[in-house]
């Protein structure tokens, strides 16, 4: 992991850091003055000038003015040069007509202009701050870094220009480059010895009106059948998957009397069972159960919620909160029957569905049967199998992450699968994606590390410093290795910034 911050200009450090003595050539002024550097520093290719202008015993006569301005000057071919904001010191007078001057012209007052006392007996003592920013460009390498110091007096006649080296050869160190490898956690998932999986789904059948036969040449009848078809070849097409049970259950639409619904549905759900089994041979040893659940007005509840073009939205979820034996009476009366009219045609087909469950088990595969599975059916592989088919790539590597990737989309809501997958993106430059994996495991031990390994390369030391203490005191070695890399880049980073 690398960081990069542009260094300070080693000739505007010198600049900065040097104290010197100015004394005016007449006998109008004597001025001693002295810098004080804050912060002189390159960050995201701007130059930072953050310092002190200390004024000692400065008196200057009612009319007169002093000007002090840094400047660059290039070293190379073409000259460049660049002069800074001045700094301007006013007599009392001066600063008078200096301000008129400003005010019949529409300006403000400058804040860096200061006044000080005619009389020699009144020597001013004061800190003047100075703060600018200013693009950092290629010609300023080398560059020479003079104060100017111009003094002026009555009807602005000019004097004592005095111009100091401050520095010369102004050095563009480059950037600050600090290279370390954190130590990122994985979790090695538990052992599944028997693999026991399911495909389920939704099949939409139209049958006739109270009738209960399988017409596949009905409607869509065709593509819902093959639903179920393609959830079983996808079992069958392993040769090692052992199919354990298929289940089948059928729901009605509330509309016409509660106890006909449910022998309906518990007719078609048989229907359905009958059909699939004829179209597939299943071993004796297969489970095969139909069941017939009847009126399903919790899944109209939801589809309800979900369809904010229901009439009456609010009244219709009102009844559905109701005893059972008075919703289809409170809804077919509701505003004249027009929301009734709109759950019939619109939302009823959707309940009178069949959900199916396919259950299999499989036997833990060798690698190279893992690797292949990964490709076409990683459902198929348990985590401990991916876990180990990702170690058998160099750590960081792109295959080695694409297999937790995977794993965390098969295995959506597990810790490991998520904490895996947030190391690799951690390992992969990416970590804001792997905080936002991590938020729902901040207080989980198996997170920490990995927590602070992301808080430390955003540069947040003090969240790092407290993920890595709390690993430690759980036994993580990783947490121990890194609060060592942490400790060594502050004090990197702190010596690069003084």
């Amino acid at each position: 992991m690398k960081f990069k911050h542009f260094n300070s200009i080693a000739a505007i450090l010198l600049f900065f850091l040097f104290s010197a003595t100015i004394y005016s050539q007449t006998t109008q002024s004597a001025q001693l003055i002295d810098i004080k550097k804050n912060k002189i520093k390159v960050k995201d290719d701007v130059l930072v000038i953050d310092f002190d202008i200390i004024l000692h015993g400065i008196s200057l006569p009612a009319n007169n003015q002093m000007v002090l301005t840094p400047i660059l000057y290039s070293k190379y071919g073409e000259k460049h040069t660049l002069q800074l904001r001045s700094v301007v010191v006013n007599g009392k007078k001066r600063n008078g007509l200096y301000k008129r001057s400003l005010s019949l012209n529409g300006l403000g007052i400058d804040p860096n202009v200061y006044s000080v006392s005619v009389t020699p007996k009144d020597k001013a003592l004061g800190t003047i701050h100075y703060d600018e920013e200013i693009p950092f460009e290629p010609w300023m390498d080398e560059a020479n870094v003079y104060l100017i110091k111009d003094m002026s007096g009555c009807c602005d006649v000019k004097y004592g220009h005095n111009e100091l080296l401050v520095s010369e050869g102004i050095s563009y160190q480059g950037t600050f480059d600090y290279t370390y490898t954190p130590a990122v956690n994985f979790m090695a998932p538990p052992h599944e010895s028997i693999k026991r999986r399911a495909e389920a789904g939704e099949a939409y059948l139209y049958f006739k009106q109270g009738k209960s036969e399988i017409l596949p040449e009905l409607f869509d009848n065709k593509t819902e059948l093959a639903k179920i078809n393609n959830s079983l070849q996808y079992v069958k097409d392993e040769p090692e998957a052992v199919i354990q049970a298929l289940t089948i259950k059928a729901y009605a639409s509330p509309e016409g009397l509660t106890e006909s619904n449910l022998a309906l549905s518990k007719r078609r759900a048989g229907e359905l069972l009958t059909y699939v089994t004829s179209k597939n041979n299943f071993s004796s040893k297969v489970r095969v159960v139909s069941e017939g659940l009847g009126e399903d007005w919790d899944k109209l509840a939801t589809l309800v919620e979900e369809d904010n073009n229901v009439p009456n939205k609010i009244q219709v979820l009102g009844i559905l909160k109701t005893p059972l034996a008075g919703r289809k009476k409170l809804l077919e009366d509701l505003d004249g029957g027009k929301p009734y009219a709109y759950l019939l045609n619109t939302l009823y087909p959707r309940l009178r569905r069949s959900d199916y469950n396919i259950e299999y088990t499989l036997p833990t595969f060798s690698l190279d049967k893992g690797k292949e599975l990964l490709k076409t059916k990683p459902r198929m592989l348990s985590l401990d199998e991916m876990y180990i088919i990702a170690n058998t790539y160099p750590q960081g590597s792109q295959e080695f992450c694409d297999v937790f990737e995977i794993a965390q989309k098969v295995y959506p809501d597990d810790m490991i699968a998520n904490i895996n997958a947030a190391a690799t993106a951690i390992l992969m430059g990416n970590e804001e994606h792997a905080l936002s994996i991590l938020e729902k495991y901040k207080r989980e031990p198996a997170a920490w590390n990995n927590l602070g390994v992301i808080y430390m390369n955003q540069q947040q030391f003090e969240e790092a410093q407290t993920y890595f203490t709390r690993a430690i005191s759980e036994g993580n070695q990783e947490a121990e290795q890194n609060l060592k890399i942490l400790t060594e880049l502050k004090a990197a980073l702190d010596e690069y910034n003084n």
